[in-house]
Formats: structure tokens, sequence, C-alpha cells
């Protein structure tokens, strides 16, 4: 039989390990909240428009509306807290509606926020490929999923086809343009070891070295789509890639495509 001692051992180790449970769990929500308010701060200055503005100002912004577009300014103003916010992604109609940063490698912004501080939902981020000043071909874009409604969570909904078709575009705003990315496909993949040959590695390609590469990646993005878009594809035009864990298989990823509209 177990001694009155090692019963008690036992005991106040379940309450040790009772309350370092629950200590995590306070923290992981306090954390999320703290991640939500940071975001909608941000998105505040990113998302600001007339509405609070008295009659005259708006008449003055509509007559300007032409010549100046107040996202890319916005924009602008963001970067002013930190200049690796390099754009913004915003899907209407969804919690989509982050800042896009890009550092020198594709680790940092997995644990940091805007602000450059410690957030274990991370941010959304550009691959440090991607070349800003030539500009490269395919923005490929990362994300979390924490199954906490945060980052790109939301992206995993594309998996049914009639959400696909209430949510067929995506807006990106860069300190260039505000362009609109229409959706081709939406598959899952994974990271694949580098001994395994006649695999589609989707996050390979940032720059193609020629048409046939091209439009081969394009090929490949629709044969593996979840389902069947139907669409006239703007060939050459700039390709976004939204990338995302997937956990039905060991190091699933979850990848929405979409192509530039004219």
């Amino acid at each position: 039989m177990v001694s009155k001692k090692i019963k008690n051992i036992l005991y106040i180790l379940f309450i040790i390990i009772f309350l370092i449970s629950i200590f995590y769990i306070i923290n992981y929500f306090i954390n999320v909240e703290k991640s939500k308010k940071n975001i909608e701060e941000i998105r505040q200055i990113m998302n600001s428009n007339t509405s609070n503005n008295n009659e005259e100002t708006k008449k003055i912004i509509e007559e300007q509306a032409e010549t100046i577009n107040y996202k890319i300014e916005n924009l602008k103003k963001i970067q002013e807290e930190n200049s690796e916010i390099i754009a913004w992604i915003n899907i209407e109609g969804t919690e989509i509606n982050y800042p896009i940063l890009q550092s020198d490698n594709n680790e940092y912004y997995l644990t940091k926020n805007y602000k450059k501080q410690y957030d274990a939902n991370g941010s959304i981020f550009l691959d440090c490929r991607y070349d800003l000043e030539k500009p490269s071909d395919n923005f490929l874009i990362y994300g979390h999923n924490n199954n906490n409604g945060l980052m790109f969570d939301n992206l995993l909904a594309y998996e049914d086809k009639n959400y696909y078709e209430n949510h067929p575009t995506i807006n990106l705003t860069t300190i260039e343009e505000d362009a609109v990315y229409k959706i081709i496909s939406v598959f899952k993949s994974e990271v694949y070891e580098k001994s395994e040959d006649n695999k589609f590695v989707y996050y390979n390609y940032i720059d193609f070295e020629n048409d046939e590469q091209y439009y081969s990646y394009i090929e490949n993005c629709i044969k593996n789509s979840l389902y069947k878009i139907e669409d006239n594809i703007n060939y050459k035009e700039k390709l976004l890639t939204l990338s995302t864990c997937e956990y039905s298989k060991k190091n699933g990823r979850f990848v929405v495509v979409a192509i530039k509209t004219k």
C-alpha cells in the first residue's frame, strides 16, 4: 500500500501542477486580449475615414479622392512607428485586416508584433526573400493559425467554397498602390523534406525565372485546388500567396493564391 507520506507528496504535486496550469491558461488569455488591443489600435489608424469629420472636411476629401488614396497615406503614418511595416492586407468581411511586416529572416515576426514586442501570436509577414526594390513576382505572406481568431486563423474558412464565393478578393495596400487580388486557388500542402522530389513546393516561388515557370506555378495551384474556381485569369499579373499552418498532417499548410486584377 502507498504510505501516507507518499500520498501527501503526490497530493502536493497535483496542487502545484494544477496551479501552474491555471497560471498558463490565464496568461494565455491575457496575451490574446493584449494582442487584440494592439491590433485594434493600428487598425483604427489604417482604417480611419471621413466618418468623424464635419461636412466641409468631407467635401474637401471627396474632391481630392481621385488624387489622394487615404489608405496609402495612413500606411505611411504607420510606417513611422516601424519601417518594417511594408504593406497592409484586408479581406473584407473577415478578421484578416493586418499590417504586413518584413524582416531579414523568416523567424523574427513569428513571435513579435508590429511594435517589435514579444507576442506569441506573432505578425503577418512577407517572406524575407521578396525584393521590395525590384519588386519580386509573388507576395508570399505567412501568419500563425493558433485557433484564437487572430492572424491567419480565418484563412482556413476558405476550405468551404461558399466562404470563397462570399470573400473572393484580397486587398493589398502598399505605399505605391491599393490593389485588389482575385483568388484563383485554395489548397492544402506541407513543408517537404529537401530529399523529396516531384513535389509542388509552393513556398520556393518568389520570383519566376521565365514565363514557363510562372505558368507552371499557376497550373499547379489550380490543379491542387480544393475546388474549381471559375474565372478568367489575368496572366502576367503579380501574385499573392497566403500561407498558414494546417493540422490534419505533420507540417501541414493551408494556402490561398490570388492574382492581381487589372
